[in-house]
């Protein structure tokens, strides 16, 4: 009897090393980890103080980040989640990095909870670390909003690094509809300063037009209380059904690769795709771009809010299934079976749902038959 109960007692502890065993591995990982992540950093710091001549052949953190990647995500998580709390500054690069590699890669969504933790390191950022700024800059690209742009704003203004500079406003471009703030090679420094200086004084000036909604996309506030228009109306599917294989040529002249330098964006094809403003920008852009003149920053910024204030894609799909329905031009049957076969399935039925049964069967058997020939 006393043999058995010994016996229990020895399982009984057997038992218990596991749990003991994970939780000394997981701490020993955790700690692994950040020294991980400060090695990492340190590589980058060093990569981003060596000339730009220099830098080809230097080692990076990239290796290292995708090693650390593929280790325990939770114990992962909980590293971040400890080092963006309370870790030293190269862990914190460290982590920057990896967490914004994990939501490029679409492993995570940006943490709500963690958008003023990032933007306070911003913000007190003293410009000591570039591997710091840097990693800091491409995190909080994450989350498109006001205070983002205005302290990459204010980033740029603070640093003497060029590198770092354009790296802030390119991101502020970005999260402002995909504008493009390039700097160039076959022109001199001086007028690679005057691009960001000119991008950096519009954004001050039009400081109360930029807004984001709840879905971080951007706005240009034109005043007059303009209203969201992201789903089509009733009146755009009209429009839409009139002329639907003159929309879908549009699209394909305009977004797509065709040649856009015949495009017609004053008639009601046009406005049937981008809608009444959208059309008005458009237009007033080709105009710009006959007489040589390069669309300036008020234009772009409009044009990138109108991306996604207006459905311009949706406005193109139900072209599409209107044009299978109903078309016999082999062209324009080619630019719908083309378009639909990038949509899923989802887009398709949502885009369609509205329309006339006898319509919606004819993308979904299309889509059906093209799937299976892809199969």
């Amino acid at each position: 009897m006393m043999n058995i109960k010994k016996s229990l007692i020895v399982l009984q502890l057997l038992m218990c090393l596991p749990a003991v065993a994970f939780s000394t591995s997981r701490d020993e990982m955790i700690r692994e980890l950040k020294v991980r992540l400060v090695e990492g950093a340190q590589l980058d710091e060093a990569y981003l103080a060596a000339p730009r001549e220099a830098r080809k052949g230097m080692p990076s953190s990239y290796k290292g980040d995708l090693i650390i990647r593929k280790m325990h995500r939770d114990v992962l998580l909980e590293t971040i989640d400890q080092v963006l709390r309370n870790g030293i500054m190269e862990e914190r690069a460290g982590a920057f990095g990896i967490y914004s590699g994990m939501i490029y890669d679409r492993e995570l969504k940006p943490n709500p909870e963690y958008y003023p933790v990032l933007l306070g390191f911003l913000e007190n950022d003293d410009l000591h670390s570039l591997a710091y700024s840097f990693s800091l800059v491409n995190v909080l690209h994450w989350y498109p909003d006001r205070k983002t742009v205005f302290a990459f704003v204010d980033l740029s203004k603070r640093t003497s690094n060029f590198e770092l500079r354009h790296a802030a406003l390119a991101r502020v471009a970005d999260m402002l509809g995909g504008m493009y703030l390039g700097v160039y090679a076959n022109v001199t420094p001086e007028q690679n300063e005057k691009f960001l200086a000119d991008f950096t004084a519009w954004v001050d000036k039009n400081r109360d037009r930029i807004q984001f909604n709840k879905k971080g996309q951007f706005r240009l506030a034109r005043g007059g209380g303009e209203s969201e228009h992201e789903i089509l109306s009733d009146q755009d599917r009209a429009r839409i059904r009139k002329d639907a294989i003159g929309v879908l040529r549009l699209f394909g002249q305009v977004v797509g690769d065709d040649d856009d330098s015949t495009a017609d964006l004053n008639g009601d094809a046009a406005i049937a795709l981008f809608g009444l403003e959208g059309a008005k920008l458009m237009a007033n852009r080709a105009a710009m771009a006959k007489e040589s003149q390069e669309s300036n920053l008020e234009m772009e910024a409009a044009l990138g809010s109108l991306g996604d204030s207006y459905p311009v894609a949706d406005a193109a799909l139900l072209a599409a299934v209107y044009v299978i329905a109903h078309e016999k031009d082999p062209e324009g049957l080619k630019m719908a079976k083309k378009m639909l076969m990038q949509a899923s399935r989802e887009d398709i039925d949502r885009v369609a749902g509205k329309e006339p049964r006898s319509v919606r069967r004819q993308a979904e058997a299309w889509t059906k038959k093209g799937n299976s020939e892809d199969d």
